[in-house]
């Protein structure tokens, strides 16, 4: 029963930290922008309508990270909003 207990609480353990969500908040220039691909100064991410935007402008970004890894990897972000600041 003890045994039971302790796999039934390491299952409810991993279950929560492989549903890791975290918002994060960027903002700065845009440097660069290739194909989907928006730089915001030295951070990549990914948006749907990279046409929108322009080199030099002004921006804040949320984004969800779905890790809970320390590496920026630009596909483990999906882009909540980005607002303009600037045009």
């Amino acid at each position: 029963m003890r045994s039971a207990l302790n796999l039934l609480c390491m299952c409810f353990m991993l279950s929560a930290c492989s549903n890791h969500s975290e918002e994060i908040r960027l903002s700065g220039e845009i440097t660069k922008i290739e194909g989907d691909m928006v730089s915001i100064g030295h951070h990549e991410i990914i948006v749907n309508d990279s046409d929108k935007y322009n080199v030099g402008q002004q921006v804040e970004v949320v984004l969800i990270d779905h890790t809970s890894t320390e590496a920026w990897t630009p596909h483990e972000y999906d882009v909540k909003s980005i607002q303009i600041l600037n045009d």
